[in-house]
């Protein structure tokens, strides 16, 4: 187990902790829930620790939470593995939640952290579109490029809300437009600047032994 933990990349392991041990946490009791749900009323934002701790809680011990263990070791795991940094990934993960905050508080959702693995599903499909997918613990393997279409239905079966994949889809759509698109002259990147990894971000790379930055974050993403 120890060896297989230390194995996983820096972001996708630290992630899976934080998420692991919220949710041991808040199910034992040692802390109630509401500590990590965003809070439903703006000016209780700056209860920073809520707005963070819903970044990171996806619910109680259930099948939601076992699926997102999953997606972690897998999708993200993957995913992180095609950046050139760590820093890149870590802004990726950290960007895509700050945009996920604003449709989560207005459609009265508590946590964001489940559009997060919407947009790691997403972004990992698409950088190998053809790839063949295990439907999670089922023997059930389909083409990466439907595989999101399939979780949703999923979800609407066992009677989820499908918003946490819609607004997942949509943010990580806008990340792999811009990053395919970035280097084609007239295409407008409304985001462009905010995709580029943030100064104080970059400074932070000291503390990670990785390769110098590349041109792109992802290698499908360069031309």
């Amino acid at each position: 187990m120890d060896k297989w933990l230390a194995e996983l990349p820096i972001v996708t392991r630290s992630y899976l902790l934080a998420s692991v041990v919220v949710t041991l946490a808040t199910t034992l009791g040692v802390v109630s829930p509401s500590n990590f749900m965003l809070p439903p009323r703006l000016c209780d934002w700056w209860q920073l620790w809520k707005v963070a701790g819903s970044c990171v809680y996806s619910g109680g011990f259930s099948i939601g939470f076992l699926f997102h263990c999953y997606v972690l070791t897998t999708s993200s795991q993957r995913l992180e593995g095609l950046f050139n940094t760590t820093i890149g990934y870590c802004w990726y993960i950290v960007g895509s939640l700050i945009l996920l905050l604003g449709p989560f508080w207005l459609m009265g959702h508590p946590l964001p952290s489940q559009g997060l693995f919407s947009v790691i599903i997403f972004t990992s499909c698409r950088s190998n579109p053809s790839a063949v997918m295990n439907f999670m613990f089922f023997n059930i393997q389909i083409q990466a490029l439907y595989f999101p279409l399939l979780l949703t239905a999923f979800h609407v079966v066992i009677g989820s809300s499908p918003f946490p994949d819609i607004a997942g889809y949509i943010v990580g759509h806008l990340y792999v437009y811009h990053c395919v698109l970035r280097h084609q002259k007239g295409t407008f990147l409304p985001l462009a600047d905010y995709y580029e990894v943030p100064k104080i971000f970059l400074k932070l790379d000291s503390y990670f032994k990785k390769r110098q930055l590349g041109d792109g974050p992802l290698p499908w993403g360069r031309r």
